[in-house]
């Protein structure tokens, strides 16, 4: 059987004794295989520029989503709908309506 018809070198329960070397691009070549654990690094990630960084902020989607204006809830004849309700005190409750 080749290797690439069962990839698995290793048992699950073991400690890895092989394993499949790659090429420069990270591919795995399943013809050359060898002992041990795979060497593993990170590669260097390029620092974040703090400086540069810029958020920008809708808004009017902030209102919609945090503000204290209901937005309607599509449904159809015979189903019933779920509401959480907030409290000006913080109070939560659902209420089910029937549409």
């Amino acid at each position: 059987m080749a290797a690439a018809d069962n990839p698995i070198l290793n048992s699950p329960y073991d400690e890895p004794a092989r394993h499949y070397a790659t090429d420069a691009q990270g591919n795995l070549n399943y013809r050359d295989v060898r002992p041990g654990r795979r060497i593993f690094t990170l590669h260097d990630q390029p620092a974040v520029d703090w400086a540069k960084l810029q958020i920008e902020i809708d808004d009017e989607a902030f209102d919609r989503l945090y503000g204290f204006v209901s937005h309607p809830i599509p449904c159809r004849a015979g189903r019933r709908v779920a509401v959480r309700v907030v409290s000006q005190f913080g109070e939560e409750s659902t209420k089910v309506l029937q549409a």
